[in-house]
């Protein structure tokens, strides 16, 4: 299980989309001019946080070789030859299974090139189900 961090933050705003804000409490600059901010990047608390991370997330992934799933959107997989390395996303969290484990540690490695991860250690619950391993 890994954890992206800061994954809000990794949602690139489109060029012609304008979002401003204004600048926070305290904030060094108070030129009246420069009260209001325009957003390049993607922000907690912003409406398109959410939808943004997982456009850019969905595109890296793609870049990587791996496909969306046709029945869910969280579900991307990669045939590799005979094998499959399947990643499940729950908004900052990855759960990565495959057939071979060199392979998903090669995928890892791969994602980890694009995004900065917490490896969470062995899964062991997922959906309220306990998860063994033998």
């Amino acid at each position: 299980m890994f954890d992206f961090h800061s994954a809000f933050l990794n949602g690139e705003l489109d060029v012609d989309e304008d979002i401003y804000i204004e600048q926070p409490p305290h904030h060094a600059i108070t030129d009246p001019d420069h009260y209001i901010v325009k957003l390049h990047k993607s922000i907690y608390g912003l409406k398109q946080a959410g939808r943004k991370w997982y456009n850019s997330l969905s595109c890296s992934l793609a870049d990587i070789g791996f496909q969306k799933s046709e029945v869910d959107p969280v579900i991307f997989y990669a045939h590799v030859g005979n094998n499959v390395i399947i990643l499940a996303i729950h908004v900052d969290d990855y759960t990565i299974t495959g057939s071979l484990e060199p392979l998903q540690k090669d995928f890892k490695a791969r994602i980890g090139k694009k995004f900065k991860l917490a490896d969470l250690g062995l899964i062991l619950w997922l959906l309220s189900f306990a998860i063994t391993r033998d």
